[in-house]
């Protein structure tokens, strides 16, 4: 009798040298998650990372080049190529839309199915441009096509067309859920509030979300801050990505608050145990969410709203606006307060992986 011989499957994923916590949470939960389900399933896994020199350090010649062939060598002989979770689809990132076009050369070279699971997708402001082009030419090649969220689906159709959407599109959870209740926590409130903000450049460069000018902008966290702060809520900044420690260096001037700027998933929810949160970072969301604390969103963009309308989630999330600064500080105050419960975090992950399982016995 024949052996069955074993899948082979090369998961595209972030790891290596990663400014965004957002990032290694994504990564961390799913290679957990499949460590678990592939040696379950008979499947042969491999990882690749997805921004390619990452994995060997920061961005030079030498690890550009090593991590191009590592690629390849991971690539070679695999029956399907998966590219995961990460807001990917951006249609004005060039590194992006070339990294994401790389692992879809590699398909076709390898003669390998090429899908996608539990990615974001950001509407494109003005016109289409070559880097849209790269995304609907791997897109329209792609037989799964896995998404985080409900604008996520929207989004595709103005990359891929309604046809093809309707026949590949599924829509998920964000991955980083796969993590399930290891960090949920049920010690209670420990009286400080973790502010998670995100820089302006960040928060306005894709999609038109945020109306504030950037003074605006500051102001706006400066007055949040205060206002907390006033309210003996404890506030401290909580930064899950790099780029956003300069501006939270920015509005706390002259506020003298903790700026807390973890570098790994561990790190962050030790920062994160029994605090209330106001974030804007989707995934500083998702991570408090996993803590099972309360949660109020700051909307600067559409995967933001949508996750937060999710019906087993379901926290507050607002615009940037002055007027908005009462509402958050009532809820934060309130005597009753809604907060998630194991059962939702259970939920979210049991569907992912029968999603994930779904895409695996393809």
């Amino acid at each position: 009798m024949k052996l069955k011989k074993r899948k082979n499957i090369l998961f595209v994923r972030h790891f290596g040298v990663i400014s965004n916590l957002g990032d290694k949470l994504i990564s961390e939960a799913t290679e957990e998650y499949l460590q678990e389900l592939c040696k379950s399933e008979n499947v042969n896994y491999r990882t690749a990372s997805f921004i390619p020199y990452t994995q060997f350090g920061k961005s030079n010649i030498i690890n550009l080049i090593k991590g191009f062939f590592f690629g390849i060598r991971q690539a070679y002989k695999a029956d399907r190529i998966v590219v995961i979770g990460g807001n990917l689809i951006i249609p004005n990132n060039t590194k992006f839309s070339l990294c994401f076009f790389y692992y879809y050369i590699l398909a076709k070279v390898f003669s390998a199915k090429f899908s996608t699971f539990g990615l974001g997708v950001s509407d494109s402001k003005g016109r289409r441009t070559w880097r849209s082009k790269l995304y609907q030419k791997a897109l329209t090649g792609s037989d799964y096509i896995g998404v985080r969220d409900e604008h996520s689906v929207q989004a595709l159709a103005k990359i891929i067309s309604r046809n093809k959407a309707a026949e590949s599109v599924r829509l998920s959870h964000d991955c980083a859920f796969l993590f399930r209740k290891k960090y949920f926590s049920g010690s209670g409130i420990n009286g400080a509030t973790a502010v998670i903000p995100i820089n302006y450049y960040s928060a306005t460069c894709n999609e038109s979300v945020v109306s504030l000018s950037e003074s605006e902008y500051v102001d706006f966290h400066v007055d949040l801050l205060t206002e907390l702060k006033s309210q003996n809520l404890n506030p401290f900044l909580l930064c899950t990505d790099n780029g956003d420690v300069a501006f939270a260096e920015v509005i706390n001037k002259g506020l003298n608050l903790k700026i807390c700027t973890p570098q790994e998933v561990g790190l962050l929810f030790q920062q994160l145990d029994s605090v209330d949160v106001i974030a804007a970072r989707m995934h500083g969301i998702i991570a408090s969410l996993l803590s099972g604390n309360y949660v109020l969103g700051l909307n600067w963009q559409h995967k933001v709203k949508s996750l937060s309308e999710k019906k087993c989630l379901s926290f507050s999330c607002v615009d940037f606006e002055k007027e908005n600064i009462p509402r958050l500080i009532d809820e934060l105050t309130a005597s009753t307060r809604s907060q998630i419960c194991e059962e939702n975090i259970e939920q979210l992950s049991d569907e992912l992986n029968q999603a994930l399982l779904t895409l695996i016995k393809l």
